[in-house]
């Protein structure tokens, strides 16, 4: 009985295998033949570039139903290798090995199929303006064609596709950053004698958030955020600080800085109103999520709030910190305003509770006005020794010996 037993698996052993070589040379005959197939429409499309597109679906499809088909025969072969006597272990890994390098074969296959289908879709997407989709896919195409972990880069065609790619980010880069330029304008930062900057915000057009995402998707975001965020610091949030100036706001979408007198400071009230009013506007334009939770107001930060921080305090705060006793009962006030303004930029989103750049102004007073005090004295000692060397008094004996005595 066992020996029957034991013929009956030899037997169906040796079925299984011959029915997996048949399975493997058929599916090798097809990736043969859909390796040629490919080859041909690529070099139609990317060598010559000519439009021949009337199969890439049939060979997409084709391709997807064959390495379906390989993984079921992997895991079939991998299964045998396993229960298998140690005398069929090495031909079925040598049928495994035949599958893998037909397998590897057909990936690259795939790989350069998608490859079309993504700059097929960009095209149309474009033509949709449908931007997120467009950077969604170039970034894809970025992370296909760049894989360290396949051979792309061996086969002849790699270089014509990967130029392609390059064509279509740098054009739809430049495509962007112009849409933005239309949308966001600034009036004034090329004239150096222009006595008013303005921020336009046109947003009619509603596809603002598109088109900041998109950045963020081709990794650009950056770049354009700091750009953004450096205008605003030298021409609108430096003279609110700097400069006598008058800020205001039209239907809601412009906002100005009209430059009466530079480098005459004005008073903290009005700063830290103008600069309320300023972020006012971005949060109502910029009100939006970017990526996960991440807002337009979040992403500036980085890019803006040291900066700012170091222009209110040495430019504005500073100035009104308290020198004397009766200075010190009058600065309950001030402290009050420089909070409201830090818990206002909390509540837009634009920094955190922990992320107070003012505190030092609000909670140690008396630390503060001490400090102020020795900065006085010290500033007084440094243009005492800056006097003439010459200048001297002289004592008179008397008063020496009288002193002595």
């Amino acid at each position: 009985m066992t020996s029957f037993l034991a013929d009956v698996l030899i037997t169906a052993g040796k079925l299984e295998k011959v029915n997996l070589h048949e399975k493997i040379s058929e599916i090798q005959k097809e990736i043969t033949k859909l390796k040629y197939d490919v080859k041909n429409f690529m070099d139609d499309n990317y060598v010559e570039f000519t439009s021949k597109l009337t199969r890439d679906q049939h060979l997409v499809l084709k391709g997807e139903k064959l390495l379906e088909e390989m993984n079921a025969l992997q895991k079939r072969i991998d299964n045998h290798v396993k229960i298998e006597l140690s005398g069929s272990t090495k031909e079925l890994k040598t049928l495994s090995q035949a599958l893998k390098e037909s397998n590897i074969m057909l990936q690259l296959s795939n790989q350069l199929l998608n490859l079309h289908e993504c700059i097929k879709s960009i095209k149309n997407y474009q033509e949709e303006k449908l931007y997120v989709k467009v950077a969604k896919t170039l970034c894809h195409m970025q992370t296909t064609l760049y894989n360290s972990q396949t051979d792309l880069r061996d086969l002849d065609i790699y270089t014509a596709i990967e130029e392609e790619y390059l064509n279509l980010y740098t054009s739809f880069l430049s495509d962007t950053s112009l849409l933005l330029h239309e949308r966001i304008c600034w009036i004034g930062i090329d004239d150096q004698n222009a006595k008013a900057v303005t921020l336009s915000i046109k947003n009619e057009f509603d596809d603002i958030q598109d088109l900041i995402q998109s950045l963020h998707y081709i990794d650009n975001l950056s770049n354009y955020l700091h750009k953004f965020s450096m205008t605003l610091m030298d021409y609108i949030i430096n003279p609110i600080i700097n400069d006598d100036c008058s800020v205001y706001v039209i239907d809601e979408k412009v906002f100005t800085v009209e430059i009466f007198k530079k480098k005459k400071s004005p008073g903290y009230k009005s700063v830290l109103y103008n600069l309320e009013l300023l972020f006012k506007f971005l949060h109502q334009h910029f009100q939006f999520t970017i990526y996960d939770d991440e807002t337009f107001l979040k992403e500036i930060q980085p890019h803006l709030l040291e900066q700012l921080s170091t222009s209110l305090k040495n430019d504005c705060i500073s100035r009104i910190t308290p020198t004397s006793s009766a200075d010190l009962k009058n600065f309950t006030p001030i402290i009050q305003a420089i909070n409201d303004f830090q818990y206002f930029l909390v509540k837009i989103g634009f920094i955190t509770n922990d992320q107070l750049f003012l505190s030092e102004y609000t909670k140690d007073i008396d630390k503060l006005f001490i400090k102020k005090i020795c900065q006085d004295l010290l500033a007084k000692a440094r243009n005492i020794m800056k006097k003439d060397l010459h200048d001297s008094i002289i004592y008179e004996p008397q008063a020496c010996s009288f002193i002595l005595q």
